[in-house]
């Protein structure tokens, strides 16, 4: 655990640094800190540490290994006939790391550099709005040790943070581009969109906080007959069929999915009544309603285990979304943003001790490296 806390807490500063650095040299050293550090120590992590290394990882990286391609179009054609399922993205980074290391922890190193980079520019995209230390506190302690386990969806996420820019600029032609790229990185990226068509909805229409919810209620409770969803979305090629398979499923109920859902009303009753003090302005009710659906996501995991999944979409948008909203919160009334900022750093604190460091979630405690242990 001390490890996971030295290397978050170096990064987090390292991104402080970066926002108030004078200069472009500065800038690129301390980025650097911040976005190494963290993907060095899932490089150099032992096989095991993040349940999915050895459910399909290691597998996917020997397998690449004991192909030998003779040109672009034989990998291409490896690509869309092979076992990735169409994930292309995360094809490509695996044959990039058996060819530039051929080691699994260059394979580790690579697939979290992937994820450490698009979020780090994503953060940084947003220095002016919100506190770059915050947002990597939040994406640190919430999803660092995530990474290490859904490997895959976690590409998707990094880029789908990253992309988000794009639609606030309203850059729609690098957006559906970026889109598309998500697609193929992860299958359940298609529920991307949903979070982007939420947001719009927002945008377009600016109804009430009552109306918005009686909609977005409607969201969760279409998983009713997400069996159904699914098959045809696997039908017409829009999702992986594994994802069909996987339907209805009882591994959700454990104490630390309990935790997630009791953090996630909490915060939820946070930014809801922060947005009532604030008069509502718009980017704290974008936060509350983003929220909202994080949390009914959650709440419909004894539906479908891939509610929990795509509530992962919800929440990784909170690495911005709360920040900006504080940052909002705090020209309205300092006080309050003080108070919604260290409330939910405890949360996500409380989150991370329980589900990370106590229940274990994503096997990644103890951080076991032989090669740390050998470098000390």
């Amino acid at each position: 655990m001390l490890i996971y806390i030295i290397v978050f807490f170096i990064a987090i500063y390292s991104a402080f640094k970066a926002e108030y650095a004078k200069n472009h040299i500065e800038i690129i050293i301390w980025s650097c800190v911040s976005i190494l550090l963290p993907s060095i120590l899932a490089g150099i992590r032992d096989s095991g540490v993040g349940y999915d290394t050895e459910v399909y990882a290691n597998l996917h990286f020997a397998t690449m290994q004991g192909y030998h391609f003779d040109n672009t179009q034989s990998f291409v054609k490896y690509l869309i006939h092979g076992e990735f399922g169409g994930e292309w993205v995360y094809a490509a980074l695996t044959y990039l790391s058996v060819r530039l290391g051929g080691s699994l922890n260059w394979f580790y190193f690579i697939l979290n550099l992937f994820v450490c980079l698009f979020t780090y520019l994503a953060i940084y995209d947003h220095r002016k709005e919100a506190s770059m230390a915050f947002m990597m506190f939040i994406f640190l302690f919430s999803f660092y040790n995530i990474s290490y386990n859904i490997m895959r969806q976690c590409l998707a996420l990094s880029l789908s943070l990253y992309s988000y820019k794009y639609y606030e600029r309203k850059q729609w032609k690098i957006l559906f581009s970026l889109i598309l790229v998500i697609l193929f990185t992860h299958g359940s990226g298609i529920f991307y969109v949903l979070v982007l068509i939420c947001i719009w909805i927002q945008d377009y229409y600016r109804l009430s906080s009552i109306k918005n919810m009686m909609i977005f209620l409607l969201i969760p409770l279409s998983f009713v007959y997400f069996d159904l969803i699914l098959q045809k979305a696997a039908g017409f090629g829009l999702v992986p069929e594994k994802y069909a398979d996987l339907y209805s499923t009882d591994d959700s109920s454990g104490g630390f999915m309990k935790v997630h859902t009791l953090v996630a009303v909490l915060e939820f009753m946070l930014l809801f009544v922060s947005s009532i003090l604030s008069k509502k302005s718009y980017p704290i009710k974008l936060v509350v309603n983003n929220q909202l659906l994080y949390t009914l996501f959650l709440l419909t995991m004894t539906i479908s285990l891939w509610a929990f999944r795509i509530s992962y979409y919800f929440y990784y948008l909170n690495i911005l979304l709360i920040p900006l909203a504080v940052r909002n919160l705090s020209r309205i009334s300092q006080e309050n943003a003080i108070v919604v900022k260290y409330i939910t750093i405890l949360l996500i604190l409380i989150e991370w001790l329980y589900c990370i460091v106590i229940a274990n979630e994503n096997s990644t405690v103890p951080y076991k490296s032989v090669i740390l242990n050998n470098l000390l």
